[in-house]
């Protein structure tokens, strides 16, 4: 896989993930390549991660533990991420580019869960994903840091032009319908 900002060859061919750029991006053939049935979710999000060594070893910078908790250099952490959506997914008429979130997960995880979602209900934003394009990083478990870095990190997108989705992002540009 090549990262999409840096063209850097990233070796592998199911997750590639640029430390460099602060992207991700899942192989869609690798991961719609094995169906499952709504009660066994939890087990298909399993097997994909079983081929992806998120584990710490001597190169990762950032990485999870067994759980999925996000470490970045040795010490547990929060993250917020930037998913780039293809505009097939609106709400309340927007279609947005831009979906924000956070997490204590390791964000190529927390992206898979969302590429591979739980509840029908989100499969249509699911499949409107197209990549991790940036994650921020900050020391600490509290649920605030995420939130904080969440909305920092939808103010910065909304500045740059583009329609945010996010929980902690509220501007009337990205949560009014257009009339």
């Amino acid at each position: 896989m090549i990262c999409h900002k840096c063209k850097k060859n990233l070796n592998t061919k199911y997750l590639g993930i640029c430390e460099i750029c602060k992207t991700a991006k899942w192989s869609r053939r690798f991961i719609n390549s094995n169906s499952f049935e709504k009660d066994d979710y939890r087990s298909h999000i399993t097997n994909i991660l079983s081929n992806v060594d998120f584990i710490q070893n001597n190169h990762q910078k950032y990485f999870a533990n067994y759980s999925g908790t996000f470490f970045a250099n040795g010490k547990r952490s929060r993250t917020a991420y930037a998913i780039l959506l293809n505009k097939s997914w609106q709400k309340k008429g927007i279609k947005y580019d831009y979906y924000i979130g956070g997490s204590g997960k390791h964000p190529a995880i927390r992206y898979l869960e969302h590429l591979i979602p739980q509840h029908e209900s989100n499969l249509q934003r699911g499949n409107s994903m197209k990549l991790l394009d940036e994650f921020v990083v900050k020391e600490g478990s509290n649920d605030s840091i995420q939130y904080e870095l969440e909305r920092k990190l939808s103010i910065k997108y909304c500045k740059k032009g583009f329609y945010v989705y996010s929980d902690q992002h509220m501007c009337k540009k990205c949560r009014e319908p257009k009339t």
